[in-house]
């Protein structure tokens, strides 16, 4: 007891006969360019189905306009947000920037002044020294008076 399949052209075993799926996600938009030609002089009712469709179609296409509606306003948000972080990462790097130097203006005065004292101490080590050898020359030379005058 073999079956055929609707094309009649292979036969089926009874274990083989399972409904195939088909899936037609475009049915209901394919269905639209198919409506059919009625006159509008006519006053036969419309057919419910035809009627159930395109509520149905109306109604799927609405959501696709809100999805997509959510969507770009969901972009731009994102968008907004991806600005909004690239503002305060400006902003942020001018800051460190500025202390930065900041940082550096100070270290430079700092340096400045402790350059400053160094000449400073040194000028100072340096009188200390001319003032230290001059007595050390007046010494010597006191003495060396003292030894000509003194005998």
């Amino acid at each position: 007891a073999s079956t055929f399949t609707d094309s009649g052209q292979q036969p089926l075993q009874e274990s083989d006969t399972r409904a195939e799926e088909v899936v037609n996600t475009d049915a209901w938009s394919n269905l639209s360019a198919e409506e059919p030609r009625v006159e509008e002089k006519t006053d036969e009712k419309k057919d419910p189905l035809w009627s159930d469709y395109q509520n149905m179609s109306a109604e799927a296409q609405q959501r696709k306009k809100e999805m997509m509606e959510k969507e770009r306003a969901r972009q731009l948000e994102l968008d907004r947000q991806a600005q909004e972080r690239a503002r305060l990462d400006e902003q942020a790097r001018k800051e460190r920037e500025e202390q930065e130097k900041k940082r550096a203006a100070e270290f430079a005065l700092r340096e400045e002044e402790r350059n400053r004292q160094i000449s400073e101490e040194r000028e100072k080590a340096r009188r200390a020294l001319e003032h230290d050898d001059n007595d050390t020359d007046d010494q010597a030379d006191m003495g060396f008076l003292s030894s000509i005058f003194g005998s």
